[in-house]
């Protein structure tokens, strides 16, 4: 996978398939 977006969206788009509830505060 190529960084061609931001490491945010790559971290969230990570996150959001592996804990289905928003991140903790």
């Amino acid at each position: 996978m190529c960084h061609t977006y931001s490491a945010k969206e790559n971290v969230h788009s990570f996150y959001t398939p592996v804990i289905p509830f928003p991140r903790p505060k």
